[in-house]
Order: structure tokens, then C-alpha cells, then sequence
């Protein structure tokens, strides 16, 4: 797929998932991981192109609202790789804050939940 083809892929899921248009989750989960297999053979032979971390995080923001484990499992591995990879880049920034939102409210919702007494 060519880097405009992935472009595109990846903003029509995430119009598609922004507007609330019903989607066929497993289709448009085939449609991004072949998006994602791209972008990687894109970063292996480009490591360093400036758009990389922008296609990571945009395809990570599609895969995180696809209501399917696999997807958030795929989003999951994006944000680290994001971070890993390109720690210097905004789109990593963002994601630090993000992850650390979402480990707060988890941390503070366990912290608030009542404890449990098993007999």
C-alpha cells in the first residue's frame, strides 16, 4: 500500500469512527492492520521520514475505538512502539499523557472501589 493509500485508510476510519457511522469492525480492522504492515516496511526502509509518528498515532487512535480486543491489543503495541521509537516526536508526548491519564483514572477508581472479604 503506498504511504497516500495508508494516509487514507487510516483518516476514512477515523471520519467514519469521529462521526458515529456504523462500521463493519471486522473489515475495517483488516483494512488498518494491513495499513499497519505498510507503515512498518515504510519505517524499515525509512526510519527516520517525520511521518511515521503521525501515522502511529493516527492509526492507534482508529484501532483504540474499534469495539474488538485485537484492535486495542494492536493500539496497545502502537503507543509503545510510538514512544520507544520516536520519544522526541509531539505525537509520543501526547501519548505519555494520555497513558498517564488512563493509569490515574484506574489507579483511583481501584483506590475508591470497596474492598472485598472472602470467607
Amino acid at each position: 500500500m503506498s504511504v497516500f493509500g495508508v494516509k487514507n485508510v487510516i483518516e476514512r476510519a477515523n471520519l467514519r469512527l469521529d462521526a458515529g457511522i456504523p462500521m463493519d469492525a471486522p473489515a475495517t480492522l483488516r483494512s488498518l492492520t494491513q495499513a499497519e504492515l505498510s507503515i512498518h516496511a515504510w519505517e524499515a526502509r525509512y526510519p527516520h521520514d517525520y511521518w511515521l509518528p503521525r501515522m502511529y498515532a493516527a492509526l492507534q487512535r482508529a484501532y483504540v475505538r474499534l469495539p474488538n480486543q485485537e484492535a486495542r491489543l494492536h493500539a496497545a503495541d502502537l503507543a509503545s512502539r510510538l514512544i520507544v521509537l520516536y520519544p522526541g516526536s509531539a505525537e509520543a508526548r501526547t501519548m505519555r499523557v494520555k497513558l498517564a491519564d488512563v493509569l490515574l483514572a484506574t489507579a483511583s477508581s481501584v483506590a475508591l472501589a470497596p474492598a472485598t472479604v472472602s470467607r
